[in-house]
């Protein structure tokens, strides 16, 4: 089985593939990148990516 081109997704979140990158903002937010990720997203372990503002464990709830 090949994993060529499939994406590997942070084991911390979950409800939507974060792709592990140097950075990952929310699609149409005002973040940088150089990753995105169209939410919401479930924090399950580290918000290693402070995609949950609020801290209620839903980051990119409004993408």
């Amino acid at each position: 089985m090949s994993t060529a081109g499939a994406q590997q997704c942070d084991p911390n979140y979950s409800g939507a593939c974060v792709p592990i990158a140097s950075d990952v903002d929310c699609e149409g937010g005002s973040g940088n990148g150089p990753a995105y990720v169209r939410g919401p997203v479930y924090v399950i372990g580290d918000d290693i990516y402070d995609l949950d503002r609020d801290g209620d464990g839903v980051g990119c709830e409004r993408s």
